[in-house]
């Protein structure tokens, strides 16, 4: 929630609004309309998500947050690509009709496919991501087994300023299923 505007996500898609409640454009060119994820991100530049089981359901787990540093909205979805990727939206400022930059940083690996669970925060240096990583066990299924956590930590200001991604790392087997704990004061 900024001082003007709310985003909401669920699952795969996602929707903002006037504090109003009136539906708004997620930036030039979009319509005012809750949209699925894969759609708003081909639309803005990211190329063509494929679900690796070629279904329709190419991206999940939506989370949303907003940062009080820059006042912009952070996005991050997760895709079921064949080799995942981490879908990043930053509007451009704190109204997202003004629009986002997007981003799509490929995390899976051969040995680790897939990615569940992630969970958000972001603070005055970072966008952080604790990502729960897969590895495929079953094709015929699609069923995968945990293997890690993985901590991803994104420069913050490079997102919101169209800047690219910059992104650290950390891992440790106690800070498994951790989550981003944001303090600013």
């Amino acid at each position: 929630v900024s001082s003007t505007h709310v985003c909401i996500t669920a699952r795969g898609a996602f929707a903002c609004y006037t504090k109003a409640g009136v539906l708004v454009s997620p930036g030039p060119g979009f319509n005012a309309t809750p949209y699925p994820a894969d759609a708003f991100f081909e639309q803005a530049g990211i190329s063509q998500i494929l679900a690796v089981d070629m279904s329709s359901n190419t991206t999940k787990d939506a989370r949303v947050v907003f940062d009080i540093n820059r006042k912009r909205f952070f996005m991050v979805f997760q895709t079921r690509e064949k080799l995942a990727r981490l879908l990043i939206g930053v509007s451009k400022s704190e109204d997202p009709s003004d629009g986002f930059f997007v981003y799509a940083d490929p995390v899976g690996t051969p040995g680790e496919d897939g990615h569940d669970y992630q969970r958000v925060g972001v603070n005055s240096n970072n966008l952080l991501v604790s990502d729960d990583m897969q590895k495929l066990v079953d094709p015929t299924t699609n069923a995968h087994v945990f293997t890690r956590t993985r901590h991803l930590m994104y420069s913050a200001e490079d997102l919101a300023t169209n800047n690219g991604i910059h992104r650290g790392e950390w891992e440790n087997v106690a800070a498994s299923d951790a989550a981003p704990c944001v303090h600013d004061s």
